[in-house]
């Protein structure tokens, strides 16, 4: 009879869309230091052109450090110092029947951005065909929790949520509908893939902590769009939140074409603007700041690999 694969991978496609980019997949994130190191899924960035770490509702470009596919491990790296950060202890102090805890982000889609705690114990050491990478847990797990932290009542991690038992296959495989099985890869496969030397000395002292180093992580797709790649270079001194495109004296502000991007005071970012043939390839172009001021550049003729720079005399006096 041939073998009938009956893991389900946690992440979940979503089918939203931001300017230039859209939603390929979502999982989960935890800290391992304080230096902005962060462990997840492989398969939640597989494939992903763009990766995102969420904090505070602010979307922070994550560097992939390593990815292992064979055991499902990738290691982040952003630029951010975040306080609290969880200790990896080997799997091997777990007893079967061990309470253990997963944070995450499950089916964000359907239940929203919030952070979710699920519970159960450890049920068995090992995974499907006894797999001495996976062990089993009770605590359920969803879409989306997948590269979430799996600890322990000392708040130390001893896994990363990866998997559970695909319901409808095992059903026709078996007859049967599974009841809550899932897995997490063992947290001794995760130090030896990334390197010990990575992770740092934890001090997670409650729920409150676990759930400040715990975070949402985006993949994004690449949107193939027509229009013209500019730079924009933020030189008013102050962080930019949006950039708008109108046809010249039309006032025909359009969808914020920089999407989840935060454009500090002497950063650029690239931005897509729709080109015309003819004198409509002509546009107003316009940044926000943290206060709502805006600085605009009127009747700009877009060009090609066009740089524009803003000033703090692109500032819009009479609009703020």
């Amino acid at each position: 009879m041939k073998k009938i694969k009956i893991l389900f991978l946690l992440f979940i496609i979503i089918p939203s869309l931001i300017y230039g980019q859209k939603v390929k997949s979502t999982g989960t994130g935890f800290f391992v230091s304080e230096n902005g190191f962060i462990i997840t899924c492989a398969h939640v960035i597989d494939g992903g052109a763009n990766i995102k770490v969420k904090i505070n509702d602010k979307e922070y470009d994550a560097q992939v450090i390593s990815q292992n596919n064979e055991i499902d491990i990738a290691l982040l790296k952003i630029d951010y110092k975040n306080p609290q950060h969880f200790k990896v202890v080997n799997f091997s102090s777990a007893s079967l029947g061990d309470r253990v805890f997963v944070l995450g982000f499950p089916l964000s889609d359907i239940l929203g951005s919030e952070i979710r705690l699920t519970d159960g114990i450890v049920s068995a050491r090992n995974g499907i065909n006894s797999d001495q990478i996976y062990f089993q847990l009770s605590a359920p797990v969803q879409p989306g929790n997948s590269g979430g932290p799996i600890f322990n009542s000392n708040l130390e991690v001893i896994g990363v949520a990866a998997a559970k038992l695909n319901d409808m296959v095992t059903l026709i495989s078996t007859g049967a509908i599974p009841q809550n099985i899932n897995f997490g890869v063992k947290s001794e496969y995760v130090s030896q893939k990334i390197g010990s030397y990575m992770l740092g000395n934890g001090n997670i002292r409650n729920m409150n902590d676990a759930v400040k180093a715990t975070v949402h992580i985006i993949s994004y797709e690449a949107v193939e769009q027509t229009g013209s790649i500019i730079n924009i270079v933020n030189r008013t001194g102050y962080t930019i939140y949006n950039v708008y495109v109108s046809p010249i004296t039309s006032n025909n502000w359009e969808e914020d074409v920089m999407g989840s991007n935060v454009l500090r005071n002497g950063q650029s970012v690239n931005v897509r603007v729709p080109t015309t043939t003819g004198t409509r390839n002509r546009y107003d172009i316009r940044l926000k700041d943290s206060d709502g001021d805006t600085y605009t550049k009127n009747n700009v003729l877009i060009t090609p690999n066009l740089t524009l720079e803003f000033t703090i005399r692109d500032l819009d006096l009479f609009t703020r």
